[in-house]
């Protein structure tokens, strides 16, 4: 099923310069205007194609997600606190493998070639990460958000009580 199988007729946003009505005729698919009114113009044809692949790769997209299971993001501060964990979980991880390396940073390939461990480039990013995740949590003041939405909801829900007891009571 192509997902621009069925397109509502959108009208043409333009007005006539004599009379000052809307017209009447409908927009080119993809543009605002008819094609009396600049929709049959090469850059806007050009532009009108591109708004077209692009809502239909954002359709594709969303159906593979949603395929996959992938759930729209709900609150993008737990999301992103979330996050922050995630980096710093991976940082801890990373830090424990190379202190069990004992010194041992460095190992040789094939070709007797010194090499440092994988695991100590993996901690070196993973550390890179995490600091840049932390300072943009403090940047961007999460914590103090976070607080000052959980006191709205509190501010709502105690509405919600009062309001319900006041109803019965």
């Amino acid at each position: 099923m192509a997902s621009h199988a069925y397109r509502p007729a959108v009208p043409c946003s333009a007005k006539s310069s004599r009379s000052g009505e809307p017209c009447r005729a409908f927009a080119v698919v993809g543009t605002t205007v008819c094609v009396s009114h600049g929709g049959a113009a090469p850059q806007v044809r050009k532009a009108a194609a591109r708004r077209r692949q692009q809502r239909l790769a954002e359709e594709r997209a969303t159906r593979s997600l949603a395929a996959q299971g992938v759930q729209p993001l709900g609150d993008p501060l737990v999301a992103f606190r979330d996050l922050a964990g995630q980096a710093i979980a991976l940082k801890d991880f990373a830090a424990a493998h190379v202190a069990e390396l004992e010194g041992r940073l460095t190992g040789h390939d094939a070709k007797g070639t010194e090499q440092l461990r994988e695991v100590v480039g993996l901690y070196e990013r993973a550390m890179d990460r995490s600091g840049k995740f932390l300072a943009d949590y403090v940047r961007l003041g999460i914590d103090e958000r976070m607080a000052r939405l959980t006191e709205a909801q509190a501010v709502v829900l105690v509405e919600v009580l009062d309001r319900v007891l006041a109803r019965w009571g």
